[in-house]
């Protein structure tokens, strides 16, 4: 058994005494949390430090380049009405921009449906004592087309709901006050436009009945001559049609032909009379084959101009062809004087005899061609 004499005993006060003896190491290991506690601070700093040196240094990364000195900045009076950016090659200055019209949604405002004393509960064979059984209308709004079935028993609701739940990116509502039927695509611009369209004849009375019919009287009026009394029939028709079309077309391309080719026979008729012009009679025709290529090729050309132009200065270009020489070019000549030059070097006299040339036309045409 332990026994513990107090100070009480003792006169001493040990616990005091011990306390004391041991808050000496106590207050070092206090002030080491301090230094600790201080270290903790000053880490933290320096990585506050480091994530700011790093984004400066990401921030500066684009200096690096050319391109990072040649930004361009922008503003606009009204950033309301548009946005603009400016590549590295716009030129400074002050631009006007003028907005003659923004995009708009696509709309349609329904007939009113008159007689209508049930609301937007009336179904169809209500709104129109003639429509019977089921018909189909297309929808297509946003990229999207969808056929959608109207029955006898649908009712002005259920249209509306139909289309809401197309997935076309159209909204459709009844006004019950106005008694009409209201249609708009939720996103502005061309893009988002939309359309109805009947797919049969009930599909289209359908929409006649609810009033968004988007085709006018005049319309309807136009392609009533094609109706021949149901679709089997009209099809029929319009297929008629459309070979009969097809015909016409082939036709005109084969008469078109006919015309390219008499051109060509009158164009190949034309150059014979040039040739003839220029030689005067059968035996400067017949003489012909015995010039060279590159001179009958400047003759030929010589024998097509005006007499205007057969005065002026030529020379040669190095590939059998004459070209207008330019004032002072050395080597230049007249186009007479090499036009009576050839014609002299091979015996052939200039001159007009219209009974030769008349008569030896077909032949010089054909002699011409195949030669």
């Amino acid at each position: 058994m332990t026994i513990r004499v107090t100070g009480l005993n003792s006169g001493l006060d040990t616990d005091s005494i011990i306390k004391e003896l041991v808050s000496a190491y106590r207050s070092k290991g206090d002030k080491l949390k301090k230094q600790q506690t201080k270290v903790s601070w000053t880490q933290d700093k320096w990585k506050s430090l480091n994530a700011k040196v790093l984004n400066l240094y990401k921030s500066l990364d684009n200096l690096r380049f050319s391109s990072g000195y040649n930004m361009k900045k922008t503003t606009v009076s009204d950033p309301t009405k548009a946005t603009i950016t400016a590549g590295k090659n716009a030129v400074n200055g002050t631009q006007t921009l003028k907005i003659s019209e923004t995009a708009k949604g696509g709309y349609l405002t329904g007939a009113q449906i008159k007689n209508n004393k049930r609301g937007s509960s009336a179904k169809l064979n209500y709104l129109d004592r003639n429509f019977s059984g089921s018909g189909t209308f297309r929808i297509t709004g946003n990229g999207v087309s969808k056929d959608i079935e109207m029955s006898e028993d649908d009712t002005i609701d259920d249209f509306i709901k139909k289309i809401n739940d197309s997935g076309t990116g159209v909204k459709a509502t009844y006004d019950a006050e106005n008694q009409r039927i209201f249609i708009a695509s939720k996103e502005t611009g061309k893009d988002n436009d939309f359309s109805l369209v009947g797919m049969d004849e009930n599909g289209a009375k359908a929409l006649h009945a609810l009033g968004v019919n988007t085709s006018s009287s005049a319309v309807v009026d136009e392609w009533k001559q094609y109706y021949k009394g149901n679709l089997a029939d009209t099809e029929a028709f319009l297929q008629s049609e459309i070979e009969k079309l097809v015909q016409l077309k082939q036709d005109k391309a084969d008469k078109n032909q006919v015309i390219k080719d008499k051109q060509k026979e009158n164009s190949e008729m034309s150059s014979a009379i040039n040739y003839l012009n220029a030689y005067g009679n059968q035996h400067a025709v017949l003489e012909l084959s015995n010039i060279d290529a590159e001179r009958a090729s400047y003759l030929s050309q010589l024998a097509n101009m005006s007499d205007a132009d057969r005065e002026k200065m030529y020379v040669y270009d190095g590939a059998g062809k004459l070209v207008e020489a330019t004032q002072g070019q050395t080597g230049a000549f007249k186009g007479t004087d090499l036009y009576d030059q050839i014609m002299n070097d091979n015996g052939i006299s200039r001159y007009e005899n219209k009974k030769t040339r008349m008569a030896m036309m077909y032949w010089i045409k054909t002699e011409i061609r195949y030669r």
